[in-house]
């Protein structure tokens, strides 16, 4: 049944040579099943050369998980051909029917497909969330200027509509910053700038961006502090967010 198998299968065995491979192991390396038996996880390493971005890599990570007995591990492998091809790696301890550690096998599931269209999501999340951040911050530019008298007096009316737009935009920018965020994170590309910073600041700072915003519901703000709290290592600018996203969350 592995052996006809179409998902590459192997197993090591305690001294980390080939106890096991199937069809589709052997013809992703371009050789058979009969000449992997007993090859040294070095040699099988050395078979699949250049398909793997970083060998010594692959075969520490095989190495460590040979030295657990017990544990079961589930990892993406990137795997170089004539094209990129992604493999869900998924292994297991191997016990004799006595219930002795024989080995560890491992099983790679094809999962370029979902690869491909996890990667065309984020980048069609990054392109739509740029897109959408450059009219947004124009148009709170404006709303600025104008809320700020560049076109001249605002009177009540007008400036509580404006004020409404100014809070939607804020809130729309913020929607677009997180998206952004949570795409970096899943594509392991986010980026912290670690410095000393004040909580105390961080925190006044995220009051006055949700100030109008909570008012809309009839709640105030206020800020009770006997003493300012010591600086911290951080990220300002994630901070900020996430403090006032914690905010925006209690006022609705």
């Amino acid at each position: 049944m592995l052996d006809s198998a179409v998902t590459p299968i192997y197993a090591l065995d305690s001294s980390a040579r080939v106890l096991f491979a199937n069809w589709a192991q052997a013809e992703l390396l371009g050789t058979t099943p009969d000449a992997l038996l007993g090859r040294a996880l070095g040699e099988l390493v050395a078979l699949m050369g250049t398909a793997l971005p970083n060998p010594e890599a692959y075969s520490s990570r095989i190495s460590a998980l040979l030295e657990d007995k017990e544990c079961a591990s589930q990892t993406l492998v990137e795997y170089r051909t004539d094209r990129r091809l992604y493999f869900k790696e998924i292994s297991q301890p191997i016990r004799r029917p006595d219930g002795s550690w024989l080995g560890r096998l491992f099983l790679y599931v094809d999962a370029t497909r979902e690869k491909e269209i996890d990667q065309a999501k984020n980048e069609f999340i990054s392109i739509a969330s740029h897109e959408l951040r450059t009219p947004m911050t124009s148009i709170k530019g404006s709303l600025d200027l104008l809320l700020g008298g560049f076109a001249g007096d605002v009177n009540e009316e007008s400036r509580e509509l404006l004020v409404i737009a100014q809070n939607g935009c804020e809130r729309l920018i913020r929607l677009i910053n997180d998206v952004l965020d949570i795409s970096k994170i899943e594509a392991k590309r986010m980026q912290l700038r670690l410095a000393p910073i004040s909580l105390f600041d961080c925190v006044q700072r995220s009051t006055r961006t949700i100030k109008t915003y909570a008012e809309s519901f009839q709640v105030k703000l206020a800020i009770d502090c006997a003493s300012p709290p010591p600086d911290v290592m951080g990220d300002r600018d994630r901070l900020d967010q996430v403090i006032t996203n914690l905010l925006g969350n209690a006022v609705k």
